[in-house]
């Protein structure tokens, strides 16, 4: 594995990168982490054959800040140029939260995407209108209760359950000392959802998608854009927090094995 930045007219991007075949990109959700540090525990366990590239969005991990008036056409053009000019052959997607809107729209700009695995990816309709059961409205009243600082201490306790000490003080030491945390980070999500067109937020097709979340969302994804009608393609329903490659690695692992399979 090989750490280097890709450097674009809108600051450098941070990537891990490992030469193989399929090759897996990473792309984490809209927070301040390094995407190799927080998928680590499913990188170290991928078949030696398996490539992969993790990328640090602009005020995230150990990329950069970003320059000038950047948005998210910028970063999904930083992006795509980033996957075309370090990988070669097919490419499994996998994905945390807002990554797979990225997702959504590289599958339309890289035919070399073959499978998508999805961890809570943002949907079309939690944006547009949020479903009104008791599951959701119980889940949107705690998370405002927590307000930012509650939040904050919530993922951190999250961070030392599930990760080894001395890493878990890592990957937050990573995001704190970046100085990209909280309002820095903001500033990208609200370009994000300035400039991205939701109503047309396109869905896969064919390929096999394989979808993880927490029980009380699974009928979202079974009606959303990221299930196809490929036969390997599922919602799976696991674990009871948004970040469930912390929670489970190793069954994300295992169904990330089960679709390489199904591709050869």
């Amino acid at each position: 594995m090989t750490n280097q930045l890709f450097k674009t007219k809108f600051g450098e991007y941070s990537l891990s990168f490992k030469s193989g075949s399929p090759m897996i990109v990473f792309l984490s959700g809209a927070d301040s982490f390094s995407t190799a540090q927080t998928f680590a525990p499913i990188i170290r366990s991928l078949p030696k054959q398996v490539g992969f590239l993790t990328i640090d969005y602009l005020f995230s991990g150990f990329s950069s800040p970003a320059k000038g008036n950047y948005n998210y056409q910028d970063s999904l053009y930083d992006i795509e140029k980033i996957i075309s000019t370090k990988t070669t052959g097919s490419i499994i997607i996998v994905t945390h939260s807002i990554g797979g809107v990225y997702a959504l729209e590289l599958f339309h700009r890289l035919t070399r995407i073959t499978a998508f695995v999805g961890i809570e990816p943002t949907t079309r309709e939690i944006i547009n209108n949020p479903p009104k059961t008791r599951a959701y409205i119980d889940a949107a009243k705690k998370h405002d209760a927590m307000g930012q600082d509650g939040f904050t201490q919530y993922i951190h306790k999250k961070l030392v359950l599930y990760f080894p000490s001395q890493q878990a003080n890592l990957i937050w030491q990573t995001a704190e000392n970046s100085e990209k945390s909280a309002s820095k980070f903001a500033i990208q999500y609200k370009n994000f959802s300035d400039s991205f067109d939701w109503h047309s937020h396109t869905r896969l097709s064919k390929i096999p998608s394989v979808i993880f979340t927490e029980k009380y969302r699974r009928e979202e994804y079974l009606r959303s854009e990221f299930m196809t009608d490929n036969q390997y393609s599922k919602v799976i329903s696991l674990g009871d927090f948004h970040y469930i490659h912390w929670e489970e690695p190793i069954m994300i692992v295992e169904e990330i094995k089960e679709v390489i399979k199904n591709l050869i």
